[in-house]
C-alpha cells in the first residue's frame, strides 16, 4: 500500500521544495498525477496544505484545504493500519497524522476536536516506541505536546493533563532533537518547533535564532522561517537586525501570495521604524500596508492597530489634521483596548 522507495525519494524531494514554497511541487500535489490515494503520498501532501495554511492563516480556501487533506490523510492510514497493526509504517503515519491534524485545530481553537485526534494519535505513536525505540520519527509529535503542552495556558492545562503531560519541556525537546539527528520524515518540522520552543516559550533570542537560521539558509524562499528569525531578533533586542529580516520576509510572502504573513512582515517593520523614530518611512510602510487590507482581516492585531500607529507616528510629523482621520476610524468593536487608547489620545490633540 505505502509507496515504492522510488517514488518514496521522489515525495521526500517534493517537499524539500514544498518546504522551500516551491509553486512546482504545491501543483504536482493538486495535479491528476498526485496519487493521493497513497497514504504516503496523502501524508506529503497534508504537510504541504498546512503549511500554506499556516502563512495565510486568513485565506478561508486555504484553511479549507488544509483540513480536507489532512482528513483524507487520517482516513488513507487508518485503513492502512486497521489492514495491519503490525506495520511500523503504518502506525507512525497513522498516529502522526492525527497530531498532524490536533495541531491544526489547535490553531483554530477547536479544542475539543483537537483533544480527540491527540489522544488517538499519541497513543498509537506511544505504543509505537515502546516497541520499537528506534523509530525516530515517532517521537516527533510526541516532543511537541510535551514540550509545548508543559507551559500550557490555563485554557489548555487540562488538555495536558487529559494527554498525560505533566510539565517536562526538555523532554519533549530532547525528543524533538531526536528527530532532527535520526528521523526521515519529521526533520524539518522538529527543526522548527525546537526555534519556535525558543522563542514563544522559552523566550531566549540567541537559541531561536541559532534555530531559525539554519532553516532560513537552507530554505530561502520560505517566508514563515524568515518572519520567526525576525521575531527572534526582536526579543533578542536587536531590531534593525528584525527589520532587514522582515523586509525580506514580506517580500517573499507576497510572491508566494501568503497574505497574511506579508501583511504581519510589513506591520513589524512599520513598528520598528517607528520606535527607531524614523516616523515618515513608518507612514510609507504603514500606507504599503494599509492598501492591501480588506473587512474580512478586521480581527488581525495589524488591522484594527494600522490607524492608531499611523496616527502616532503622524503626530510626530506634526500632521495632526491626518492623524486626528485616523483616530476617528478606530471602532470599539474592533479592540476595546485600542479604541480607548485612540479616544485618549484623539482627546489630547489641539
Amino acid at each position: 500500500m505505502a509507496a515504492s522507495e522510488v517514488e518514496r525519494e521522489r515525495l521526500m524531494e517534493s517537499i524539500e521544495r514544498a518546504y522551500n514554497f516551491e509553486q512546482q511541487a504545491f501543483d504536482w500535489y493538486e495535479s491528476e498525477a498526485f496519487d493521493r490515494n497513497d497514504p504516503v503520498h496523502a501524508f506529503v501532501a497534508s504537510t504541504a496544505a498546512y503549511w500554506i495554511y499556516q502563512a495565510d492563516r486568513i485565506d478561508e480556501a486555504k484553511r479549507k484545504r488544509a483540513e480536507e487533506r489532512l482528513s483524507e490523510s487520517i482516513d488513507l492510514a487508518q485503513r492502512w493500519y486497521k489492514e495491519d497493526k503490525s506495520d511500523l509504517q503504518a502506525r507512525f503515519f497513522y498516529g502522526v497524522n492525527r497530531c498532524n491534524r490536533a495541531r491544526f485545530y489547535v490553531e483554530e481553537s477547536s479544542w475539543f476536536r483537537a483533544y480527540l485526534d491527540a489522544r488517538e494519535g499519541l497513543s498509537i505513536l506511544r505504543s509505537l516506541v515502546e516497541e520499537e525505540p528506534n523509530y525516530a520519527d515517532a517521537y516527533f509529535a510526541l516532543g511537541v505536546a510535551e514540550a509545548f503542552l508543559s507551559d500550557a495556558p490555563t485554557l489548555l492545562k487540562p488538555l495536558a493533563r487529559l494527554l498525560g503531560f505533566r510539565g517536562a519541556a526538555q523532554a519533549g525537546i530532547e525528543k524533538l532533537q531526536r528527530c532532527m539527528e535520526e528521523g526521515e520524515w519529521t526533520i524539518v518540522e522538529a527543526s522548527y518547533y525546537v526555534a519556535y520552543f525558543h522563542y514563544s516559550i522559552a523566550e531566549d533570542g540567541p537559541k531561536a535564532i541559532a534555530g531559525f537560521e539554519p532553516l532560513v539558509r537552507q530554505y530561502p524562499a520560505n517566508p514563515l522561517f524568515a518572519y520567526f528569525l525576525g521575531r527572534s531578533h526582536q526579543i533578542n533586542h536587536k531590531p534593525l537586525d528584525a527589520l532587514e529580516v522582515y523586509q525580506r520576509s514580506r517580500d517573499l510572502a507576497y510572491q508566494a501570495g501568503a497574505e497574511d504573513i506579508g501583511n504581519w512582515s510589513s506591520f513589524r517593520i512599520g513598528t520598528i521604524l517607528q520606535g527607531e523614530h524614523f516616523y515618515q518611512e513608518a507612514v510609507e510602510e504603514y500606507q504599503r500596508l494599509q492598501k492591501r487590507l480588506t473587512a474580512e482581516m478586521v480581527e488581525q492585531e495589524y488591522f484594527y492597530l494600522l490607524p492608531l500607529k499611523m496616527a502616532q507616528c503622524l503626530i510626530e510629523l506634526d500632521e495632526i489634521d491626518r492623524a486626528r482621520s485616523y483616530l476617528e476610524v478606530v471602532r470599539s468593536e474592533w479592540d476595546r483596548d485600542t479604541y480607548r487608547e485612540a479616544r485618549k489620545l484623539l482627546d489630547q490633540l489641539p
